[in-house]
C-alpha cells in the first residue's frame, strides 16, 4: 500500500442477508472460488499478512485472464481482506484491492469491494477501469450474495 492518493477507485456494494462470519467464511474458502467466482476465477496462498497470493481475474474486456501476484496487506476476520498489487517497478501500475465486511441492521451485511489505482500506467486504465472492472465486481458480489444466501 502506498501513501500517495490514488488516480482513481473502482467500487461496488451489496448487501447481503447472512451474518458477517458466514460471509468471511465464503470469502476466504479460495478453494471453493472456481465454483461461483466469475471475477476472481482461482486464489491460492493464504489469508495472512504478509503472504503473497497466487489470483487469477478475468474481465470481459480482457482477451484472456490475467494471473498476478500481491501480497496480502491486512486480513482481519470477519471484516477487511485487503491486498496490494504492483506491475513493473513502482509508479507503473500499484493497486490496493480490498472486501469490506460491513454488519448491517438486522443480522446483514454491506459487502464493499474496492481497489485503488495508481501509477503511470492508471490513467490509461481508467476508462475501461469504471466500465469492465465495475462491472466484474458487480458480477462477483452479487455471486458471492447468492452463495452465501443460499448456505454455500
Amino acid at each position: 500500500m502506498t501513501e500517495d492518493p490514488p488516480l482513481f477507485t473502482i467500487v461496488h456494494e451489496v448487501e447481503i442477508a447472512s451474518p458477517a462470519e458466514d460471509v468471511w467464511a465464503v470469502l476466504t474458502d479460495f478453494a471453493s472460488y472456481g465454483d461461483w467466482n466469475p471475477y476472481v476465477l482461482s486464489i491460492s496462498g493464504e489469508a495472512t499478512p504478509g503472504a503473497v497470493l497466487d489470483v487469477t481475474i478475468a474481465q470481459d474486456n480482457w482477451a484472456a485472464p490475467l494471473a498476478i501476484r500481491p501480497v496480502v496487506v491486512r486480513a482481519e476476520a470477519p471484516r477487511v481482506f485487503h491486498w496490494s498489487g504492483r506491475v513493473g517497478d513502482g509508479g507503473v501500475l500499484d493497486t490496493d484491492h480490498s472486501f469490506h465486511v460491513e454488519t448491517t441492521a438486522g443480522n446483514g451485511v454491506r459487502f464493499v469491494q474496492r481497489e485503488e489505482f495508481r501509477g503511470s500506467l492508471a490513467a490509461s486504465l481508467e476508462a475501461d477501469a469504471r466500465e469492465f472492472t465495475h462491472a466484474a465486481f458487480r458480477a462477483m458480489n452479487e455471486a458471492l450474495a447468492r452463495r452465501v444466501e443460499a448456505g454455500r
